[in-house]
């Protein structure tokens, strides 16, 4: 269960599922080839991130809407209980 980047509070990337029309970000991005390091992020762009210790923070717009959270118990990558901070 150690060593679990969602529990160290690392944002967790999302995959593109699907044939929707993608954000612009998301767009730009595959056309010019950029790839951000999500890890020096402290927002949970295009992811899932933990924060204050049981809060799943989400988002799948490319940072264009605001973060969505939900709080939860376990961690869903590892099982280990969370605990508000």
């Amino acid at each position: 269960m150690s060593n679990c980047k969602f529990c160290e509070g690392k944002v967790i990337k999302a995959h593109e599922y699907g044939e929707r029309i993608k954000t612009m970000k998301t767009m730009l991005n595959n056309m010019l080839g950029f790839d951000e390091d999500y890890d020096e992020y402290d927002r949970a762009e295009d992811g899932v991130m933990l924060n204050s210790g049981n809060v799943l923070s989400f988002d799948n717009s490319s940072g264009e809407y605001a973060e969505m959270f939900i709080e939860i118990n376990y961690c869903p990558f590892c099982g280990k209980k969370l605990e508000r901070e």
